[in-house]
């Protein structure tokens, strides 16, 4: 398997973010990988204030579901942007040395580990990679990695010369 189907970038993914763009492609498929992050809180938020708006206005108050309809609609833009931060900064960071692993614990809760079993450091960077990634990189070889700044959401990779 190759590096770049393990971390679902193509040749002109890499150029880009050598020139420090994230392509439109990375672009898009990060969109997609934060859509259910993004639109469930949304989505809730969107309840919330209509609740809110309703027991204000029953209660006698007609400014009061205004004011928290105003309050929900500022919670909904301060969540999109704290969950799609790397969006915001638009482009990619870089970091080159030899690449180590360290297993991570799997018995913990959660989405969040289901797919990954190993974190690669490079530099004091820690990026969770699937065990695919372990076997195809070699341990202790210099590498360069393209990744988003908040997240550390790998982009693209290649081995040094």
């Amino acid at each position: 398997m190759s590096l770049e189907s393990i971390f679902h970038f193509t040749q002109a993914d890499l150029e880009a973010n050598k020139r420090g763009e994230i392509s439109p492609d990375q672009s898009v498929s990060n969109w997609n990988e934060f859509r259910l992050d993004v639109f469930a809180p949304i989505f809730l938020l969107i309840v919330l204030s209509f609740l809110t708006a309703a027991f204000f206005t029953w209660e006698g108050y007609q400014w009061g579901g205004f004011i928290g309809v105003v309050v929900i609609a500022g919670l909904i833009v301060f969540f999109i942007r704290r969950m799609r931060p790397d969006e915001s900064h638009g482009k990619p960071l870089s970091v080159t040395g030899p690449v180590s692993f360290v297993p991570i614990d799997n018995d913990l809760p959660g989405p969040d580990h289901r797919d990954y079993q190993y974190t690669m450091v490079i530099d004091y960077v820690e990026f969770p990679v699937p065990k695919e990634a372990v076997d195809e990189l070699e341990e202790g070889a210099t590498y360069t990695v393209y990744y988003l700044p908040k997240s550390h959401a790998i982009l693209s990779l290649e081995r040094a010369a």
